[in-house]
């Protein structure tokens, strides 16, 4: 199984960033009638039931994993997870009431510059020569295909665009990336269906207290 998810890594993260970005769409009428912590709540319970089988089957896996890990998962569950989601459904739902979608989309689009810095600072990972050109050309790609209409509609957005939506924007950006780098950390113990698992459960309960905090307040 391992072999053939390292042949395919390159294809399985192409369909899996399809995947999550296809979510905006769905978002964009959930900010109409639940809040950004709802949202991501509901959400973080649904993923939690979906792997509880995985959790059955490899529970023993959990005794690998050391302090710093137990600490990777934590800061990925509190950030990565739940934090990060709340900050960007936020900035979705601020974005829908002035309109300024490509704000929110492009300062989204800082998340892998910012893991890799994380990744050479946290893990001391170094790219290849012919990586920066590559990485040039994709977040060039992703760009156009994002604003294909108008592609000068971001500069314009930054422009005139609230800061409160792009600080959001950011933050989650940076959350992120921090959570891919962890979890790249912790995987050296655990297999990866054991680290979704944590990932997710941990945030769910991090959420719902937050929910729960902010109902009681």
């Amino acid at each position: 199984m391992n072999k053939l998810i390292d042949r395919y890594a390159v294809v399985f993260v192409a369909v899996a960033a399809t995947l999550w970005a296809s979510d905006a769409y769905f978002r964009n009428q959930l900010v109409q009638h639940l809040s950004a912590t709802q949202i991501v709540v509901a959400e973080d319970g649904l993923v939690t039931l979906f792997l509880l089988p995985v959790l059955i089957r490899s529970r023993g896996e959990l005794k690998k994993l050391g302090r710093r890990g137990w600490l990777a998962v934590a800061i990925i569950a509190a950030g990565a997870q739940a934090l990060a989601t709340i900050l960007f459904t936020a900035s979705f739902s601020i974005a829908a009431q002035h309109q300024l979608f490509a704000e929110t989309f492009v300062l989204q689009q800082t998340q892998p510059l910012i893991a890799i810095a994380l990744a050479w600072i946290v893990l001391g990972e170094r790219r290849r020569p012919w990586f920066w050109p590559a990485a040039v050309v994709g977040i060039a790609a992703v760009y156009l295909v994002l604003f294909a209409s108008d592609p000068l509609s971001p500069v314009s957005a930054l422009k005139n665009g609230r800061l409160e939506v792009g600080l959001l924007a950011l933050g989650a950006a940076a959350l992120w990336a921090s959570g891919t780098v962890l979890g790249r950390f912790a995987l050296g113990s655990i297999s990866f269906w054991s680290m979704t698992f944590l990932c997710w459960s941990s945030s769910c309960w991090c959420r719902a207290d937050w929910a729960a905090s902010a109902t009681t307040a």
